[in-house]
């Protein structure tokens, strides 16, 4: 069954579209202009692409209790965004926003804005709370809820910068958790979260292309065959963004800007957690961003850029060693 990402995608890709033209965030990737950025970063995938990543699924992990889970997920909080009552409150509303879903995939999540009178209404579909990886999950699905809350998803107007505080939570949450002994999670999360992006920028492409052949034979079929309509009709449905032209620019524009949301995030979020890692100081800078500084300055400030080989040396590295372990 899709989750309620899945049933709204249409929506979300056209609200992409609606945003960049209203300026909420700019529609060109200025990080992959220059020909250097884009050879770097192309090995980068290349390189998650080649080490042939491997998903965990929810069974592959420990069990907890929903309170147990809870309880991590607010201490790991606390600790990132700071211990205060507004904090507090907001995970109290963020629980109570969660909507189960029966995916076995531990990243099938999403923090859902709607608008009702005004008014911002958020769901967290999230895999049923039942072992450590929930805690992964939702520490990565708080963040995006967060910065919702306080309008400060897109300060940097970069649509493609939307993951990369998510997944440096979601780092750090590792980090965390490792540190408790608890066995291989970083491993696990880790070969899930680059099967992700492989599959965003390999099989995801191959499965686009070759759907979108399908429908081109069968709308032609479908103009002389009443039996190919039906196949056409259903294709539709599935796919509303196969419709017309207009739907389908929408849906591979946003597509593009996902798959570099992912791509991207986990770059500059693995070279975060690194700064952190050096000096805990550093933490400090990062709750700045999480109460609405500028990720572009920081990331000068640190001299993280797609057009600096130091920026992919330790995220290869890492990269060619967790699939080997």
């Amino acid at each position: 069954m899709a989750n309620l990402y899945e049933q709204s995608l249409m929506d979300v890709s056209l609200a992409y579209y609606n945003n960049w033209r209203n300026n909420v965030y700019m529609h060109k990737n200025v990080d992959l202009q220059d020909t250097l950025a884009k050879d770097l970063y192309q090995n980068y995938i290349n390189t998650i692409i080649d080490v042939n990543p491997k998903e965990y699924f929810k069974s592959s992990f420990i069990k907890l209790s929903k309170k147990e889970i809870k309880n991590i997920v607010g201490e790991i909080i606390i600790y990132i965004f700071g211990n205060n009552e507004e904090i507090k409150n907001e995970l109290n509303n963020f629980f109570n926003s969660i909507v189960e879903n029966q995916s076995k995939s531990i990243f099938n999540s999403t923090c859902l804005v709607l608008k009702e009178d005004n008014h911002k209404i958020f769901k967290i579909d999230a895999p049923a709370l039942n072992n450590i990886s929930s805690i992964v999950t939702l520490c990565h699905e708080f963040t995006h809820y967060h910065l919702h809350i306080h309008d400060n998803a897109y300060v940097d107007k970069k649509h493609y910068y939307e993951e990369i505080l998510s997944i440096l939570v979601e780092l750090i949450t590792i980090h965390l958790l490792k540190e408790k002994e608890i066995s291989d999670i970083r491993n696990k999360i880790i070969n899930t979260r680059l099967e992700i992006i492989a599959w965003h920028y390999n099989t995801h492409l191959e499965e686009i292309d070759k759907l979108i052949q399908t429908y081109i034979k069968v709308y032609k079929i479908s103009q002389i065959n009443p039996l190919a309509l039906k196949d056409r009709q259903k294709l539709e449905q599935t796919y509303p963004w196969l419709k017309n032209e207009f739907n389908y620019k929408r849906y591979i524009e946003y597509d593009k800007s996902l798959r570099e949301s992912y791509g991207l995030g986990f770059l500059y979020a693995y070279n975060l957690l690194v700064k952190i890692l050096e000096d805990n100081n550093n933490l400090i800078k990062i709750r700045e961003l999480l109460n609405g500084h500028s990720i572009s300055d920081l990331l000068e400030y640190y001299q993280i850029s797609t057009s600096n080989f130091t920026t992919y040396e330790k995220v290869n590295t890492m990269v060619r060693q967790i699939r080997q372990k």
